[in-house]
């Protein structure tokens, strides 16, 4: 339950240190990613902050934190049995896909359920944008 901030780690993975860092940047790019994708959902729906669609967006991250949070673990467990730099480098560029793909498409389902008038697809297009280059510069700088 990560979002209850308790996680259970594999004894391998504790009494490695390079590979409880590891484990703290997969956690450190699933919240700036999530970070960005609730600023991004809350600019998409409530441009003039009016507070229209709050509870969406919270459920919408709650989706992507759960995915991460699964996600998370099958990964600490292929960490676990890592032999190599290659298969740790492997796991990281994969957890960076993932993080990147699930966002994405809560981005592009939120839009599609919110952008009904040409303004909103404009705005929504450029959050898109900032999304973008948000995510890029995050997974980009870890490691």
């Amino acid at each position: 339950d990560t979002q209850g901030g308790l996680l259970r780690l594999d004894a391998r993975i504790l009494g490695d240190e390079k590979r409880r860092a590891y484990a703290v940047t997969y956690i450190d790019m699933a919240e700036k990613v999530g970070y960005v994708l609730a600023k991004t959902l809350n600019k998409v729906i409530s441009p003039d902050k009016s507070k229209r669609g709050n509870g969406d967006v919270s459920q919408y991250l709650h989706q992507y934190y759960m995915g991460c949070e699964n996600n998370f673990y099958k990964v600490l467990q292929d960490l676990a049995a890592c032999d190599n730099l290659e298969k740790e480098n492997k796991l990281l560029a994969e957890w960076r896909s993932f993080l990147q793909e699930t966002a994405l498409n809560i981005v592009q389902e939120f839009e599609m359920r919110y952008c009904f008038q040409a303004a909103d697809l404009i705005r929504a297009q450029q959050e898109k944008k900032f999304f973008f280059n948000s995510i890029k510069k995050i997974l980009g700088e870890e490691r």
